[in-house]
C-alpha cells in the first residue's frame, strides 16, 4: 500500500506531470485520445488502421523529427 500524500504534496506532483505533458508531442497527445475515444465505438479492425494513419502522421510531423534526433543522440527532445 502507497503511503498517503498531504494535499500540498499530491498538487506539486500533479503540477510536475502537467508541466511534463506541455513539453512533450502535444500532436501525438491529441491524436492518441482521440483514438481512445473511438475505441469504445469502433470495431478493432478499423480502430487499428486508424492508429497506423496516426502512426505515420506522428512520424512526418517536425515532432516525429526531433523525437528520432534525440532517440539516436541520446539527448532530450525539445518538441515544438
Amino acid at each position: 500500500m502507497q503511503p498517503r500524500l498531504s494535499q500540498g504534496a499530491a498538487d506539486g506532483r500533479g503540477h510536475e506531470a502537467g508541466q511534463q505533458d506541455r513539453q512533450g508531442p502535444l500532436n501525438c497527445y491529441s491524436s492518441s485520445k482521440l483514438i481512445l475515444n473511438k475505441s469504445f465505438e469502433t470495431n478493432l479492425e478499423d480502430l487499428l488502421k486508424e492508429e497506423t494513419e496516426a502512426q505515420a502522421a506522428a512520424r512526418l510531423h517536425p515532432n516525429g523529427d526531433e523525437g528520432l534526433a534525440a532517440f539516436l543522440e541520446k539527448r532530450k527532445t525539445n518538441f515544438q
